[in-house]
């Protein structure tokens, strides 16, 4: 890899509040926390793939 290549790195937890957020910071330049979708959010997102995938 060279310097100037960026690189995403994504995970998922389901205890995020056990995580070492100083450990983290230490290991990433940034965090970025988002939150578990409530259930307006994920009909609003199923909804939408639906359009984008219709039965065929």
């Amino acid at each position: 890899m060279k310097p100037e290549e960026r690189v995403m790195i994504i995970g998922s937890s389901t205890r995020p509040f056990d995580a070492d957020v100083k450990g983290l910071c230490v290991m990433y330049q940034r965090i970025i926390m988002i939150p578990r979708p409530d259930y307006g959010s994920r009909v609003c997102n199923v909804g939408t793939e639906l359009l984008y995938h219709p039965k065929q």
